[in-house]
């Protein structure tokens, strides 16, 4: 049974007696229930917002294992939740969240605000040559000929590809170009 149905959930309460009062109800109903609270948690209530559910649990074949969804009674009904094998980068995590069903109500329906801002999120600026490997990259270089144009080893630019993936919060050459057109960074 969840804690909702078993009256083990109380929101908005205002004052020392409202607390009281919903506690002696919780335990009432627990016990008529077979059940007894050895604690409660009480926190400030938070209004607005989206509700989601965010998890974290082992397999026995991939390991370690991340789950997001719409929290509450969504993720009741609509069962729509995605997993992922940590460590996720910033483009896995985002493929994540807008890879549910409901991630239109995560966007803002109706006047809502989102839930979120993909572009806003802090990026860690690229030095110079970085900007020029990725430059490179957009215009279709592969590594070889990026080291050639900037007269630097294969090795070099292999290790300034991981640290515009790693800024970038991306795995692929094809999405560290996406991501730094959205930015600015480069032009098209």
């Amino acid at each position: 049974m969840h804690k909702t149905e078993l009256g083990a959930v109380r929101i908005d309460l205002r004052d020392e007696e409202g607390l009281k009062d919903a506690l002696d109800a919780m335990d009432v109903r627990l016990a008529h229930a077979g059940l007894r609270a050895e604690s409660y948690l009480l926190q400030e209530m938070a209004s607005g917002g989206h509700e989601v559910i965010f998890g974290v649990s082992t397999d026995a074949r991939f390991g370690p294992l991340l789950m997001f969804g719409l929290g509450g009674k969504y993720v009741e009904v609509f069962e729509d939740v995605r997993f992922g094998v940590p460590p996720l980068s910033r483009e896995e995590a985002s493929d994540m969240v807008h890879g549910i069903r409901g991630a239109r109500l995560l966007h803002g329906v109706r006047g809502e605000a989102a839930a979120w801002d993909d572009e806003a999120a802090p990026v860690e600026a690229l030095t110079p040559r970085e900007l020029d490997v990725l430059r490179l990259l957009a215009d279709g270089a592969v590594n070889r000929a990026i080291g050639e144009r900037l007269g630097i080893s294969d090795h070099t630019v292999k290790f300034h590809l991981s640290a515009i993936f790693g800024k970038l919060g991306v795995t692929t050459r094809t999405a560290a170009v996406r991501r730094a057109l959205r930015l600015g960074w480069i032009d098209a």
